[in-house]
């Protein structure tokens, strides 16, 4: 059971070397998601920038129309002056009055309006506000996942120095199967273990039956190899 013991050894170290590699592979994606929502921030602050100048748009057009309104009022003054004709003399007025009740429609449109500035002012405060606060959370989180790829790879290197010396006392035709065995792709994208315990007669990888014959042979010191994955197999 020695070289198995050995090659345990190995595996747990590799086991570790793979989840940090996973950490540091995973560092990417929570990096974009992270800043996909202070791209949510920004737009949500651009949305709320364009919503106030709509509405400030909209006034100044109003304001516009009240001032053309009101020279076609000074252009009626001006010519109700020479009118001779008490009809005509009232046309004018009429005329007059209802260019008024436009300029009185565009106010009232302009008031509501107004309120909605405020409003609009009010949701770009608070877009402006929550983009800080993303800025702030998104550059500490990115800080964060720097700090864990900095100490992943610092534990890797640790790990892999220690995995040059975990090979010694180990049979070489042992250590390239086991090599061969942990680089297969498996369908979680976990580590594949290349050594594992027999449990129940099952192989503690592929959880198929051992027959007899093998189980006894894993209780050598390399162990067996399972017929159906090819795993190192090993029992007390």
């Amino acid at each position: 059971m020695k070289e198995v013991e050995s090659l345990l050894e190995l595996q747990d170290k590799d086991l570790r070397i793979a989840n940090l590699q996973r950490m540091i592979d995973s560092i990417p994606e929570e990096k974009a998601k992270i800043r996909d929502e202070l791209q949510g921030a920004e737009s949500a602050l651009e949305n709320a920038k364009e919503t106030l100048q709509t509405i400030q748009i909209k006034i100044k057009d109003l304001e516009s129309d009240v001032d053309g309104i009101n020279a076609k009022i000074t252009d009626l003054n001006i010519k109700s002056n020479d009118v001779k004709k008490n009809d005509e003399y009232k046309a004018i007025l009429a005329q007059i009055d209802n260019y008024k009740a436009d300029i009185s429609t565009c106010e009232d449109s302009e008031l509501a309006l107004l309120e909605e500035v405020e409003d609009a002012k009010d949701a770009q405060t608070i877009a402006e506000k929550n983009k800080q606060h993303a800025d702030s959370r998104i550059k500490a989180a990115e800080q964060d996942l720097d700090v864990r790829e900095t100490n992943c790879l610092s534990q890797i290197e640790k790990f892999k120095q220690d995995r040059s010396g975990a090979t010694e006392g180990i049979n070489d035709d042992l250590i390239r199967l086991y090599e061969r065995l942990i680089v297969k792709p498996t369908v979680t994208g976990h580590f594949r273990r290349g050594v594992a315990k027999i449990e129940n007669n099952l192989c503690g990888f592929c959880h198929l039956t051992i027959p007899p014959d093998l189980n006894v042979k894993a209780m050598s010191a390399t162990g067996a190899i399972c017929g159906c994955c090819g795993t190192i197999i090993f029992t007390d």
